[in-house]
């Protein structure tokens, strides 16, 4: 059964923090940085859109009046996207998330349906597309691969060519394949935020426990003993344990 559990935490790493006490941090944690993803991604998208009107009029791409209004739609809904990411957050935090997986959409599917206007464009870009948007979303292996796999379908509806051309499916599979391996990095991250969390907590513990021995042990032994013994610890670096050998150690 080891063996189910172990498939299971690396499609969806999330599950290594049940009953952490520090999921909800870390929730915190990744709702700030959807939000920063989802509005750089936006940012960069309605800029590349726009330097895209240029690019495709050296193209010369045609139909061209249809490209630059695709390019310049997409530079508006870019541009009002992002500008509305921070008030959307306000609104509830998985907002952003949603905003960026359907802008992920949206791009994918009008990149293939701008192959039925001019068949010059290559499928490859599609299928980068579709792998951009699924790692940016920042998800977990099984929810990157599914909503990878619901682009293309997308794509093929509206664009039916690609459909048993054996190199495009060559490269859907291997495109697949790599954002899992990718994404698959999230569980390293927890792991490493539950151990750097469980180490700051014990290091928090012992600085308590350190300070009530501190406070019982000036309860009762001669204040200048006590001196002695701090002096060490702020010295030497010493725990107080140390520090109480070293002092009587030396008085005898």
């Amino acid at each position: 059964m080891r063996w189910l559990f172990a498939i299971a935490e690396f499609l969806v790493p999330s599950l290594l923090l049940s009953g952490s006490p520090w999921r909800e941090e870390w929730n915190i944690q990744e709702r700030r940085k959807n939000l920063q993803t989802t509005r750089v991604t936006l940012g960069l998208a309605a800029v590349l859109y726009f330097v895209h009107i240029f690019l495709d009029d050296i193209a010369q791409l045609e139909p061209r009046s249809t490209f630059v209004t695709y390019r310049v739609s997409l530079v508006v809904y870019c541009t009002v996207a992002w500008a509305i990411t921070p008030m959307l957050e306000r609104m509830g935090s998985g907002f952003p998330r949603l905003l960026l997986a359907f802008s992920g959409m949206l791009f994918s599917t009008l990149q293939a349906v701008s192959m039925t206007w001019n068949a010059t464009i290559p499928m490859f870009f599609c299928i980068v597309l579709a792998f951009m948007s699924s790692w940016l979303l920042r998800v977990s292996p099984l929810l990157s691969a599914a909503y990878f796999s619901a682009i293309l379908m997308v794509q093929n509806r509206f664009s039916p060519g690609a459909q048993g051309d054996s190199s495009y499916l060559s490269l859907c599979i291997v495109a697949a394949g790599m954002l899992i391996v990718i994404r698959s990095s999230q569980g390293s991250e927890i792991a490493s935020f539950i151990s750097a969390n469980e180490r700051l907590n014990a290091e928090r513990r012992s600085a308590e426990l350190e300070k009530e021995l501190s406070r019982q042990i000036r309860a009762f032994l001669p204040l200048e003993i006590f001196a002695r013994i701090e002096a060490f610890r702020e010295k030497r670096k010493m725990t107080v344990v140390q520090a109480i050998d070293t002092v009587l150690q030396t008085r005898i």
